[in-house]
């Protein structure tokens, strides 16, 4: 216990002398009973037991306040875990299928608005990355602090609507590892290492036509670079929304004039993530989607040391209730 104001306890000096005299009261016959004593407590305490028990509470009361008055506190020594920040790319697929609407109002605007308030709070990134892909990807974002740079990026990303039939997953883990090599050959590094906490989130609902996929995945594994992966959909699926040669809206159809149905495609998902380390979540719903994300970065935390902190906790209004207690029950005793 540590004190404020430590010159109050010289009050304790004093103690002796207070005993001294309240034992003489006792002693000499004037005792503290006949004038505090209260008629009806004789039968419940006998006399000399109760002229101590007073002298007792009064040596209590005096302690309790000299100590109150030395305005106590405790000291909380506290170690905060530190996590090592991370670069995150975010690879969003903007394929046609992305459209579907089985997540409400689609695929692909769920999986904006949940990144984007992510971005918006999260505290353990110190850099973002944006790649979106089709049949290709464009890096709309190399890694950048500034989380409000990114998200005019991805607000400025719209849905393809056009009839595109492919989607090529390999190209967008391309682009991925690109924007990471990129960085740390601008920090004066010439390799990717683990220990940085680079990580690639992919969010896709499965499809993939392109054939440069198992190339793209051994390149990742061989630099340690972890791929997530979320599918966003349902497996029941749904129709693909699109905008045809003329500008109309409709739906995309097989030769046969039949409406294709979009589905979640977890195998390819399960995996890149199984073969770079990383992990498959399955996005349903808006709160599912938030759910993976905050999972990946609960997967990835690294302590990397603690950071001590003290807290002080008051103690003086536990001393003046025992003062003010003690007295009352003086009081109980005397009347």
């Amino acid at each position: 216990m540590y004190f404020d104001r430590p010159v109050y306890l010289w009050l304790l000096v004093l103690l002796p002398l207070l005993w001294f005299f309240l034992s003489r009261y006792v002693s000499t016959g004037v005792r503290i009973r006949k004038m505090w004593a209260k008629p009806s407590l004789s039968a419940l305490l006998p006399p000399h037991r109760r002229d101590f028990l007073a002298a007792l509470l009064v040596v209590v009361g005096f302690i309790s306040l000299a100590v109150a008055l030395a305005d106590p506190y405790l000291l909380r020594i506290t170690e905060n875990p530190q996590f090592r920040r991370k670069n995150l790319v975010f690879l969003l697929d903007a394929s046609p299928s992305m459209n579907t609407q089985d997540v409400w109002p689609s695929r692909i605007e769920r999986a904006k608005e949940v990144i984007h308030r992510f971005i918006q709070r999260e505290t353990e990134v110190v850099r973002f990355g944006l790649v979106s892909f089709s049949e290709s990807s464009v890096i709309l974002s190399y890694l950048t602090s500034d989380p409000q740079n990114l998200l005019f990026y991805l607000d400025f990303l719209r849905p393809d609507r056009r009839i595109l039939y492919g989607t090529d997953i390999g190209v967008a883990l391309s682009s991925g590892l690109q924007v990471l090599e990129k960085h740390e050959q601008r920090e004066g590094s010439d390799r990717l290492r683990p220990e940085t906490g680079n990580l690639l989130v992919l969010l896709s609902d499965g499809e993939d036509h392109g054939e440069s996929l198992e190339t793209a995945i051994q390149e990742a594994a061989r630099r340690g670079i972890r791929v997530h992966t979320v599918g966003v959909g349902t497996t029941q699926g749904g129709q693909i929304p699109l905008i045809d040669e003329e500008g109309k809206p409709g739906y995309l159809e097989d030769d046969h004039g039949v409406r294709l149905v979009s589905k979640l495609t977890v195998d390819t998902l399960k995996e890149i993530a199984l073969q770079t380390g990383g992990k498959f979540f399955q996005a349903s719903s808006g709160v599912e989607l938030e759910s993976a994300l905050e999972s990946i970065l609960k997967a990835e935390r690294e302590i990397t040391g603690y950071q001590v902190g003290s807290s002080r906790q008051a103690m003086f209004y536990y001393f003046v209730g025992c003062a003010f207690f003690s007295q009352l029950l003086v009081l109980t005793l005397r009347y």
